[in-house]
């Protein structure tokens, strides 16, 4: 019976600790246009970082795509829900009512940063991608250009 303890401490291990290492990985994202629609699919770790698997928006409600160093980008707002660890990751919805943002970042120096119209789930989607300028030239043409100074 000394071992009947011991058995749910081992399996929250085994699912923390590969956690915990899996968050120095890079994002595991694809970005695509489905139609009238951009799509955010979220892959592996990242959905269970971030509690979702995709990000839908109609194209019509962005406003544009950029890349902006990551120190520029505001990261304010309670997380709910979501992952975060100073230093290291920021997953999940920040924020409440038109001050929400979507993050999936870990260290990356540049991020992506998508803004949407007001009244939208959420005013920007903040994502690390492996390219992030490459990416965004990719985007633009269906996205239009982000005119935005944090």
């Amino acid at each position: 019976m000394v071992f009947a303890g011991l058995i749910p401490a081992l399996l929250m291990l085994a699912l923390v600790v590969p956690a915990l290492l899996n968050m120095r990985r890079p994002t595991a994202i694809a970005l695509h246009v489905d139609g009238d629609r951009f799509v955010v699919e979220l892959r592996g770790w990242d959905r269970f970082y971030c509690c979702r698997r995709a990000i839908e928006m109609p194209i019509a409600t962005i406003e544009g795509v950029g890349v902006f160093r990551r120190e520029r980008v505001p990261a304010e707002g309670l997380r709910w829900p979501g992952t975060s660890w100073p230093g290291v990751i920021r997953a999940g919805s920040y924020g409440f009512g038109s001050a929400r943002d979507f993050w999936d970042v870990r260290k990356a120096p540049e991020v992506l940063v998508v803004a949407l119209q007001p009244d939208q789930e959420y005013r920007r989607v903040v994502l690390e991608v492996p390219q992030p300028r490459e990416e965004m030239l990719r985007l633009r043409p269906q996205l239009g250009p982000l005119d935005w100074t944090p």
